[in-house]
């Protein structure tokens, strides 16, 4: 909506001035017009644009907890009171995790 008529001086508008060349009456006509695909195509790309950094981080952020996962059962597996049992199950919980991250670090590698 154009209340104040701020529209007109917007740095996005600029974009949206085009010359018309009527054929008939052999004029030329500065027309101005709102280009709402315009606009919503700008707003697209900008969107695509934040989403690209977000997901980059994402991947970064999702190796960074897997890592944080795996440091969380090594502190547990140097208790020593623990039985071999539970040693297993951390050294088992540990690779696990440490297989999550090399998998994702891959996978993100190939996009």
């Amino acid at each position: 909506m154009d209340v104040a008529r701020d529209s007109l001086t917007s740095e996005y508008m600029e974009e949206c001035e085009f010359y018309q060349i009527e054929i008939l009456n052999c004029s030329l006509m500065t027309l101005t017009v709102y280009c709402v695909n315009w606009l919503h195509a700008k707003a697209k790309h900008d969107w695509w644009q934040e989403e690209y950094i977000l997901i980059q981080a994402e991947m970064e952020w999702t190796q960074i907890f897997f890592q944080h996962r795996a440091d969380e059962w090594a502190q547990w597996q140097d208790l020593k009171e623990m039985n071999p049992g539970h040693m297993a199950c951390a050294e088992q919980q540990i690779s696990m995790w440490m297989k999550l991250k090399s998998h994702a670090k891959s996978s993100f590698e190939k996009v």
